[in-house]
C-alpha cells in the first residue's frame, strides 16, 4: 500500500513539478526580459526628460532672443535717428577742410613768426654779447701790448749795455798786443844788456873785444838777471790777461745773441700786434735801436765802474806796462761784473718777455676770434631781422585772406573750437556708425540664434514625443510581462521557486527510489511473476490514466487555443524552436508600430489637416532616396578630397621647405655677388681706408676736444679732407687753414696721437715710442699745461713719449730729461746729460 501510495504520489507529483519547472523557467526568462525592458524604459525616460528639458531651455532661449531682437531693433532705430542729427553735411565737410587748411597755414606762419622773433631777439643778444666780448678782448689786448712794450723797453737797454761791454772788451783786446810788444821789447833789451855784461866779464884788460875789436872799456855792465825774471813774469801776466779777455768774449757772445734774439722776438710780436693800426709806442721802440740803447746803457753805468773801462793807449810812453797791466785787470773785472749782472737780468727779462709775448698772442687770437664772432653775429642778426620781417608780412597777408574767406566774426583763435566741434560731431557720427554696424551684426546673430533655438526646440519636442510614445509602449510591455510573471510566481522570485521545485522533485525522486528499492527487495524472490503482471497491469493502468489525463488536458488546451485541430498543431510543432526569436520579432514589431504611430501623429500635427497624395509621397520618397544617394556620393567625394588635401598638405610642406632653402640660397648668392662687386678693383681698399680715416679722425677729434676744452672738433668732409668744427662758434665748419699757429699745432698733435694709437701700437711689432719735435713755443701757458697733462696721461707702460723742445716749462714738468749742450766755438764739442726728478 505504501508502495502504491508512493508510486501514485510520484506519478502525480513528478509531472506537476516538471510543468512547474517549465513554467518557472518561462517566468525567469520573462523576468530577465522585464529587467532589460525596465532598464530600457529608464534610459528612454531619461532621454525623454532630457528632450523635454532641452525643449524648455531652447524655448526660453528663443523667447529671450526674440525679446532681445525687439530691443535691438528699437535701439537701432534710435541710433539712426541720432546719426541724422550729428552727421556732417557736405557743406560742413567743405568748411572743415577749408578751415583746417587755412588754420594750419595760419598757425604755421604764426609759429614761424614767433620763432623768427625769438631768433631775432636771441641774435641781438648774441650780437651785443659778441660786441662786449670784442671790447673786452680789445682792452685786454691793449694791456698785453703795453706789457710787451714794457718788456721791450727793459730788454733794449740790456742789449745796448751788452753791446757797450763788447765794444770795451774789443778795445781792450785791441790794445793788448801793443802793450805785450812793449814788454817783449823791454825783455829783449834786458837780454842784450845781460849778454853785454857777460861779454865784458869775460874780457881781460888790454885784450881786444872779439865783437868790436876795441881794447878800451868805457861802460860797466851790471848783471840784469833779476830784471829778466821780472820781464818774463810781466809778459806771462799779459798773456794770462789776454786769455781771460778771450774767455769773457766767449761768454759775452751767447748773451749778446740771446739779447738780440729776445729783442727781435719782442719787436716782431709788437709789429704783429700793431699791424693794421697806428701805435706810437711800437714806432718809438722800432726807432730806438742799438746805438741809442748803447748810449743809454753807458750812461747808466756807475761812475766807479765807468772809470775803469778805458783802455790805455800803448803809444803812451809815460805809462809803464806793469801799471797798465794792473789797470787791465781792473777793467776786465769790471767787465766781468757787468756781464754777470746783465746775464742774470737778461734771463729774468727773457722769461718775462716770453710770458708777455704768449699773453699778447693769446689776446690777439681772442680779439681776432671775438671780431670774427661779432661779424658773424651781426650777419646772423641781420638775417634774423629780415626773416622776421618776411614772416610778419606773410602772416599779415594770411590774416587778410582769412578775413576774406571766413569773415571778421570768425577769428583764428575761435576757429580751433569750431574745428573741435566739427571733429566731435564727426567722431560721434563715426561712433554711431560703428554702433549701427555692431547692431546690424548683433541683430543678425540674434535672429540666427532665435531661429536656431526654435529649430532645436522643435527637434527636442519631436524627440520628446517619440520617446514618450516609445516609453508608453515599453511600459505596457513591461506590465504584460510582469503580469505573466506574477501569474506564475505569485510575486515571489522565480529563481527561489525553481530551487524549491527542484529540491521537491529531487526529494520525491529519492523517496520513490528508496521505496522502489525496498519493494523490489521484499518482493523480488516471491513475487517475480506477480510483480511482472502487477507491474504490467499497473503500468497499463498508469498509462491509461496518463493518457486520459493527457487527453483531457489536450482537449482543454485545444479548446483554449485558436487552432482547429491536432493536425494544425502538429504542422506548427517545428516552429516551437523559433519561439524566442519570434517573440523578439513581435516585440520589435510592436515597438516599431508604436514609433510609427507616434510619427504618424506628429506628421498629422505638422500637416495640420493637409493631405498628401500617393504620387507626391512616392515622389518625396524617391527624392529622399536620390538625396541619400547624392549624400553618399558627396561623402565619398569629401573623403577623396580629404585624402587629396592631406596629400597636398604634404606636398605643400615639402614645397615650403624647398622654397625656404631656395630663398636662403638666393640670399647667399646675392651676398656673394655683393661681395664680388665690393672686392672688385680698389673699391674695398678705398672703403677700408676711408673708414680707417674716419676712425682716426674720431679719435683725433676726441683728443682735440680735450686739448681745446671742447672748443674744436675734427671731421672728414666728402672729399676725404679734414675740416674744423667750431663748437664754440655754433658748430660752424671751416677749413683747417683758418687755425692759428698754436691751434694748428694742437690739431696736428691730436692727429699724430690718433695715428700712433691706430698704427704704431697695432702692428705685429708695435713701435712703443713716440717723439714730438718743437711746436710748443706757440702755445700759451694754459694750453701748454693742457698739452703736457695729455702727454703725461698718454705715457704709460706700453708707450714712451719723447719731447724735443726749448721751452723751459717742459723741462720742469718732464720726469726724465736728456740735456743736449751744443759745442763751443773755442772749446769742447757737444754733450748729452741725463737729468731725473
Amino acid at each position: 500500500a505504501a508502495w502504491s501510495a508512493a508510486a501514485a504520489e510520484a506519478a502525480e507529483g513528478e509531472p506537476r513539478l516538471a510543468r512547474r519547472l517549465d513554467q518557472l523557467s518561462d517566468a525567469e526568462r520573462l523576468e530577465g526580459e522585464a529587467a532589460a525592458l525596465a532598464a530600457g524604459i529608464a534610459d528612454v525616460a531619461q532621454r525623454a526628460g532630457s528632450a523635454a528639458e532641452r525643449q524648455r531651455s531652447f524655448g526660453e532661449q528663443a523667447a529671450k532672443s526674440q525679446e532681445m531682437l525687439g530691443r535691438a531693433t528699437a535701439k537701432q532705430t534710435a541710433l539712426r535717428a541720432e546719426l541724422k542729427t550729428v552727421e556732417l553735411t557736405t557743406a560742413d565737410r567743405e568748411k572743415r577742410g577749408s578751415l583746417t587748411k587755412r588754420l594750419q597755414q595760419f598757425s604755421g606762419l604764426a609759429a614761424q613768426t614767433e620763432a623768427a622773433r625769438k631768433e631775432r631777439d636771441a641774435g641781438e643778444a648774441l650780437r651785443e654779447q659778441a660786441w662786449r666780448t670784442m671790447e673786452a678782448a680789445k682792452a685786454e689786448h691793449g694791456q698785453a701790448v703795453a706789457a710787451l712794450s714794457g718788456q721791450a723797453e727793459r730788454l733794449l737797454p740790456m742789449q745796448g749795455l751788452l753791446a757797450h761791454i763788447g765794444s770795451k772788451l774789443r778795445a781792450m783786446q785791441a790794445s793788448l798786443p801793443g802793450w805785450m810788444e812793449r814788454v817783449r821789447q823791454g825783455l829783449r833789451e834786458q837780454q842784450r844788456l845781460q849778454l853785454a855784461a857777460q861779454l865784458a866779464a869775460e874780457l881781460k884788460d888790454g885784450e881786444p873785444c872779439p865783437v868790436c875789436g876795441s881794447s878800451e872799456r868805457h861802460i860797466s855792465h851790471a848783471a840784469p838777471s833779476a830784471a829778466n825774471e821780472t820781464a818774463d813774469a810781466l809778459l806771462q801776466a799779459w798773456e794770462t790777461l789776454s786769455g781771460r779777455c778771450q774767455q769773457l768774449q766767449l761768454e759775452l757772445s751767447p748773451l749778446q745773441a740771446k739779447a738780440e734774439s729776445a729783442v727781435e722776438r719782442v719787436l716782431e710780436s709788437l709789429q704783429a700786434a700793431g699791424r693794421g693800426e697806428e701805435s706810437a709806442g711800437v714806432a718809438d721802440l722800432q726807432s730806438f735801436r742799438l746805438p741809442e740803447a748803447a748810449a743809454a746803457a753807458e750812461a747808466a753805468i756807475p761812475s766807479g765802474i765807468a772809470s775803469r773801462l778805458e783802455a790805455p793807449d800803448p803809444a803812451d810812453s809815460v805809462l809803464h806796462p806793469s801799471e797798465v797791466l794792473e789797470h787791465g785787470k781792473q777793467m776786465l773785472a769790471a767787465l766781468r761784473e757787468l756781464t754777470d749782472l746783465n746775464g742774470q737780468q737778461l734771463a729774468a727779462a727773457d722769461k718775462a718777455a716770453a710770458a708777455a709775448r704768449a699773453r699778447c698772442s693769446e689776446t690777439a687770437r681772442r680779439l681776432e676770434q671775438s671780431t670774427a664772432s661779432l661779424s658773424t653775429q651781426q650777419a646772423l642778426a641781420g638775417r634774423a631781422q629780415a626773416q622776421f620781417a618776411q614772416c610778419q608780412a606773410d602772416l599779415d597777408h594770411e590774416r587778410a585772406v582769412w578775413v576774406t574767406m571766413f569773415g571778421p566774426e570768425l577769428q583764428p583763435a575761435a576757429a580751433e573750437e569750431t574745428l573741435q566741434e566739427l571733429d566731435r560731431r564727426e567722431a560721434a557720427a563715426d561712433e554711431l556708425r560703428i554702433r549701427l554696424d555692431k547692431s546690424v551684426a548683433y541683430i543678425e546673430e540674434t535672429t540666427l540664434a532665435q531661429q536656431e533655438s526654435s529649430r532645436l526646440a522643435q527637434e527636442a519636442q519631436l524627440e520628446a514625443v517619440q520617446l514618450t510614445a516609445t516609453l508608453t509602449a515599453q511600459r505596457q510591455q513591461l506590465a504584460e510581462k510582469e503580469q505573466q510573471v506574477n501569474a506564475v510566481t505569485g510575486g515571489q522570485p522565480s529563481a527561489k521557486l525553481i530551487q524549491d521545485a527542484e529540491r521537491e522533485l529531487a526529494a520525491l525522486r529519492d523517496r520513490n527510489t528508496q521505496l522502489a528499492r525496498s519493494h523490489e527487495a521484499a518482493q523480488q524472490a516471491l513475487h517475480q511473476a506477480a510483480e511482472q503482471r502487477t507491474g504490467a497491469s499497473e503500468a497499463e493502468r498508469a498509462a491509461a490514466e496518463r493518457n486520459r489525463e493527457a487527453a483531457g488536458e489536450w482537449e482543454a488546451a485545444l479548446a483554449r487555443s485558436p487552432f482547429a485541430g491536432a493536425d494544425e498543431i502538429s504542422a506548427l510543432e517545428p516552429l516551437l524552436q523559433q519561439q524566442t526569436a519570434m517573440a523578439d520579432i513581435i516585440a520589435r514589431h510592436r515597438e516599431q508600430e508604436q514609433q510609427f504611430a507616434a510619427q504618424i501623429r506628429l506628421l498629422r500635427d505638422q500637416l495640420g489637416g493637409r493631405t498628401l497624395a500617393d504620387g507626391e509621397w512616392e515622389h518625396s520618397a524617391a527624392e529622399v532616396e536620390r538625396l541619400k544617394t547624392e549624400n553618399d556620393q558627396h561623402l565619398q567625394l569629401a573623403a577623396k578630397a580629404d585624402r587629396d588635401l592631406e596629400s597636398l598638405r604634404g606636398k605643400q610642406e615639402r614645397w615650403n621647405a624647398l622654397e625656404a632653402k631656395r630663398l636662403g640660397m638666393e640670399r647667399l648668392t646675392g651676398r656673394l655677388k655683393s661681395l664680388q662687386t665690393v672686392f672688385r678693383g680698389n673699391a674695398f681698399v678705398e672703403y677700408v681706408a676711408e673708414e680707417q680715416l674716419v676712425q682716426v679722425c674720431r679719435a683725433a677729434s676726441e683728443r682735440l676736444g680735450f686739448l681745446t676744452k671742447r672748443r674744436y672738433a675734427l671731421e672728414v668732409d666728402s672729399a676725404g679732407g679734414f675740416v674744423i668744427r667750431d663748437d664754440a662758434g655754433g658748430g660752424i665748419r671751416r677749413p683747417v687753414s683758418t687755425l692759428s699757429g698754436g691751434e694748428t699745432f694742437l690739431a696736428s698733435l691730436a692727429l699724430a696721437l690718433a695715428l700712433s694709437s691706430q698704427i704704431q701700437l697695432r702692428g705685429k711689432y708695435p713701435l712703443q715710442f713716440f717723439f714730438l719735435d718743437e711746436g710748443f713755443g706757440t702755445l700759451d701757458p694754459e694750453l701748454l699745461d693742457t698739452v703736457i697733462t695729455a702727454l703725461e696721461k698718454l705715457h704709460h707702460e706700453t708707450l714712451a713719449v719723447g719731447v724735443i723742445s726749448h721751452v723751459p716749462e717742459l723741462r720742469a714738468r718732464l720726469p726724465r730729461r736728456l740735456i743736449v749742450t751744443p759745442s763751443e766755438p773755442f772749446g769742447k764739442g757737444s754733450s748729452v746729460e741725463l737729468e731725473t726728478m
